[in-house]
């Protein structure tokens, strides 16, 4: 079941309503202009059902329905980052209700990686026919009379961007709650050299910032929360507080990955922005065998 939690008012005249997809434990924000009627949308999720392959979109129409019920015009569809745990569904929010879909410029890079992996790849150099607008550090996004800033922060993904407006930064997978510690480095697209640098960018801004994650899941300890402050993470973090650079590489490179099912298919989709054909499609799979297994065959 989705999880649709009240909108926060903000003090730059902003709306933010936070969604939560049970099925990706992940949070979509739509972040809306009330005297505009301008509003962005931060990372929708799709469902996807391993066995029988299909796609399905009940995460965004509950978006869709909220932006209709507002009057709202979605100008931005905004990815945090080339997702590798779930089905991005920024390309149905476009087909859906127009915008622009952007996410990092990095993205190239990933491409440019996956070459050698996945032929196909080969003759995608450039992502553009899928996403709209590719951006970098410092890029300014104007929503309304406001504007929202990116913040390049790779680690968890060398992708991975956040968006600051205001009094409110969107980390993504990038610094999750204090007690959830940050993203995990477990994918091609990770380093956590990288990851510490970005955090502690991130933590020398003021105390008092929001802070508003991609990611969350409730346990046995306390309920489902997605906001905390950047002087709480200072001093909570499970993963950075009070810990050295080498300590939190060492202990980032040891941890459980959060989720790396649907790995290879949603890179794959994902890469596309979403936005394919209706009806089947074929993802390839890298396998490496790292044993002959098929010696005895050859005597």
């Amino acid at each position: 079941m989705d999880t649709h939690i009240s909108a926060l008012p903000c003090a730059d005249d902003y709306l933010i309503a936070p969604f939560y997809s049970q099925l990706s434990g992940q949070f979509s924000y739509v972040l809306s202009e009330p005297s505009t009627k301008e509003a962005a949308v931060i990372d929708c999720s799709a469902e996807y059902n391993p066995l029988t392959g299909e796609i399905t979109y009940k995460h965004a129409e509950n978006i869709i329905r909220y932006l209709q019920s507002r009057e709202l015009h979605l100008s931005w569809i905004l990815e945090s980052q080339l997702h590798t745990g779930y089905f991005s569904a920024a390309g149905y929010l476009r087909h859906r209700c127009g915008g622009n879909l952007a996410i990092s410029a990095k993205i190239t890079e990933i491409v440019a990686s996956l070459q050698p992996l996945l032929p196909l790849y080969a003759r995608h150099k450039n992502p553009y026919p899928y996403f709209d607008t590719l951006l970098e550090e410092s890029d300014r996004i104007k929503l309304g009379a406001n504007t929202i800033e990116i913040i390049e922060t790779p680690g968890h993904n060398i992708s991975a961007l956040c968006f600051r407006t205001g009094d409110y930064i969107f980390t993504g997978n990038t610094l999750l709650l204090p007690d959830r510690g940050t993203g995990d480095v477990n994918s091609l697209f990770s380093n956590p050299q990288q990851l510490f640098t970005s955090i502690a960018k991130l933590l020398a801004r003021p105390g008092d910032v929001n802070v508003l994650v991609g990611r969350d899941w409730p346990s046995n300890n306390r309920a489902l929360e997605y906001q905390s402050t950047l002087d709480e993470q200072r001093r909570k973090n499970i993963d950075v507080a009070g810990i050295d650079r080498d300590t939190f590489v060492k202990n980032k490179l040891k941890a459980k990955p959060h989720n790396l099912c649907p790995y290879w298919p949603a890179v794959q989709w994902n890469l596309h922005a979403g936005s394919w054909p209706a009806g089947q499609h074929f993802f390839n799979v890298p396998i490496y065998n790292s044993c002959n297994t098929r010696a005895v065959l050859e005597h």
